[in-house]
């Protein structure tokens, strides 16, 4: 009798234990379903766990946390899984609630006018990394996320009947509402906004509703136009922005607030001493124009058939048509009157690969060229200039 009831216990605890752990495994898994992935560290088992009984934009519950991109309570995951910092959406009331994830205190409210309940239909804006046409960007996004609230004080909300899915498509039924929390007004309407936009400094890229880009900044809450709604791009690259307007292209620089142009030839880089220009392609069998001209449009170098130009802080490379490097000064002079020859013709300025034609690294006023063997990945040879003087020290 003893040795069946122990037996018979044994069974019950069992069944008992194994409930338990596939519930605790779906709770966690639902709980990973909530969150988006990449803001999970797997390896480490740390994740974000929620009060499920008081959901629908109550406060997440902090155990452990992805430091990486997640750093503070107030986070809670919207209907597409992903974070929204220091926003909540009070169902009940229908309003979205905006706390200082620093601070722990309220910023501010917005009474959401869609009678649609959910946060697919009022909430904080969501973009994606830009994909487009000229190659000059530096996306601040691997994934599509949420805007910022921006200078503790401005939001970019959708408050519409139209869902579309992944909170995307913006259009003047769907528009963009730029909205300040501490006065508790509407600033502006926009149909779109650059991920790559200056949320720091309060200057954001934004589209009308007749499908121009503009540029514009806010300081005590008033909107103000930098760059007029009539380009058909406005992208951005070392602080500085470019825009497009009936193909010319314009650099616009906000420590200056200077706009130069126009420049026939698509601008290819930019940095605070120099800009570069291109047209044609030498792989192609077009003739190539990189052009090399200073940061407020003074030309420089502008020899037919330069393959390449690559800006390092206040010095330029350029590949001109015999594959050989020549080195520049901002004021357009040379460093050194040496050239350097290369071996292949593919280049880049971001990578640092052996199949290359040359690598560059510049570090205590030392530029270091490094020129790759025309048939095997390795480096042939290595040369090294002091960037103050000139000299070469290799």
């Amino acid at each position: 009798m003893n040795k069946k009831f122990i037996g018979a216990v044994f069974v019950v605890i069992s069944l008992v234990m194994i409930v338990s752990g596939s519930y605790i495994y779906m709770n966690v898994d639902n709980v990973e379903n909530k969150i988006d992935n990449n803001l999970i560290d797997k390896n480490n088992n740390t994740i974000v766990s929620i009060d499920f009984e008081e959901a629908n934009g109550k406060v997440i519950k902090e155990e452990e946390v992805y430091r990486t991109d997640i750093e503070k309570k107030y986070d809670f995951p919207s209907d597409n899984n992903m974070i929204i910092p220091g926003v909540t959406y009070d169902e009940e009331n229908n309003k979205l609630i905006f706390v200082n994830t620093e601070t722990e205190e309220k910023i501010g409210e917005y009474t959401c006018q869609t009678t649609e309940k959910g946060n697919n239909y009022c909430n904080v804006v969501s973009v994606i990394p830009t994909t487009e046409k000229y190659n000059l960007e530096e996306s601040i996004l691997k994934s599509q996320q949420y805007t910022p609230i921006i200078d503790n004080r401005y939001v970019l909300l959708k408050d519409s009947t139209i869902f579309d899915g992944n909170g995307l498509s913006h259009s003047k039924e769907n528009p963009i509402i730029l909205y300040d929390l501490e006065q508790s007004k509407e600033l502006a309407r926009y149909t779109g906004i650059k991920d790559n936009s200056d949320y720091n400094n309060s200057i954001l890229i934004v589209k009308d509703n007749n499908n121009h880009w503009g540029l514009i900044s806010i300081k005590d809450g008033v909107v103000t136009t930098i760059l007029k709604f009539e380009y058909e791009y406005i992208g951005t690259l070392n602080g500085l922005y470019m825009a497009v307007k009936d193909n010319l292209y314009y650099i616009y620089n906000p420590k200056t607030t200077k706009l130069i142009g126009s420049f026939s030839n698509e601008i290819s880089s930019m940095n605070d001493y120099f800009i570069v220009t291109n047209q044609g392609s030498y792989k192609d069998n077009t003739e190539t124009n990189y052009r090399l001209y200073t940061s407020d449009g003074k030309k420089l170098i502008i020899n037919q058939g330069n393959r390449y130009i690559e800006l390092i802080d206040n010095i330029a490379l350029v590949v001109d048509s015999t594959n050989m490097i020549s080195i520049y000064k901002s004021d357009g002079s040379k460093l050194t009157e040496n050239t350097i020859p290369l071996y292949k013709d593919t280049y880049h300025s971001r990578e640092n690969t052996l199949s290359l034609a040359y690598n560059t690294t510049l570090e205590n006023d030392i530029l270091t060229i490094e020129v790759n063997d025309k048939d095997q990945d390795m480096v042939t040879k290595t040369y090294q200039y002091n960037i103050l003087t000139g000299e070469i020290v290799s």
